[in-house]
């Protein structure tokens, strides 16, 4: 389904393929993306991968970028000192 207003040749709404656009649930969202864009995904995905849809596959796209973007974020555990106090304190008890 093309946005109202939108220019046909450059975008295209994703909906969930299980839902038509009435139908969705408010956990869902669209996105629009160029129909270029989408024309090169679905031949990505036909009958290569296990995705329905390219709306499925733009989903797991993004839950591995969101993923990997948050986890960068995240501090190591033990800083290199913190790593040394263990290390010594492991000696001290014979364990190293």
């Amino acid at each position: 389904m093309i946005k109202e207003g939108a220019n046909p040749q450059s975008q295209l709404i994703i909906y969930n393929w299980r839902f038509s656009p009435q139908q969705l649930p408010t956990k869902y969202t669209t996105v629009s993306i160029p129909q270029t864009l989408h024309a090169r995904l679905e031949a990505l995905i036909s009958g290569k991968t296990g995705f329905k849809s390219v709306s499925d596959y733009v989903t797991f796209v993004l839950r591995e970028v969101v993923a990997m973007h948050e986890t960068s974020q995240v501090p190591e555990p033990f800083t290199s000192s913190d790593i040394e106090v263990i290390k010594a304190r492991l000696k001290a008890l014979g364990y190293l």
